[in-house]
């Protein structure tokens, strides 16, 4: 009867153990969404100035010019859909896909931010 007992409390101690273990994991990984996020975030409101910016200047370019704003509009269209699908990846991810979806995400602000810089940088040459 003793050996049963005891096998018993070994195994709640693993469970708490485990269960303790699963915890930090849960709030790792939910810190870890919180930033992503928020950088993320931050990138796709850079994203909307600078749409608003080219906007303004679409409507007061001459036609040879023009041409230029609106490349670099859809260019920026296309750059912060793929960050609003990158966040929507990140809200849904579960404990199991995190990894990826973390590396991803990542990966999509690196290139995304990079394409924004090119962008900026061909938007200061257009004057």
């Amino acid at each position: 009867m003793t050996i049963v007992a005891l096998a018993f409390v070994v195994a709640l101690n693993v469970q708490c153990e485990n269960k303790k273990t699963d915890d930090a994991l849960r709030e790792d990984i939910e810190q870890e969404r919180q930033e992503i996020k928020k950088d993320l975030e931050r990138l796709r409101d850079n994203i909307d100035e600078k749409l608003k910016e080219i906007d303004g200047k679409i409507q007061s370019a001459t036609d040879e010019s023009k041409e230029r704003w609106k490349e670099a509009e859809r260019e920026l269209k296309e750059d912060r859909a793929k960050v609003e699908k990158k966040l929507d990846e990140v809200e849904k991810s579960s404990k199991e896909t995190w990894k990826e979806v973390k590396a991803d995400a990542k990966k999509t602000a690196r290139d995304v931010e990079e394409a924004f810089d090119k962008i900026a940088e061909d938007i200061r040459n257009l004057f």
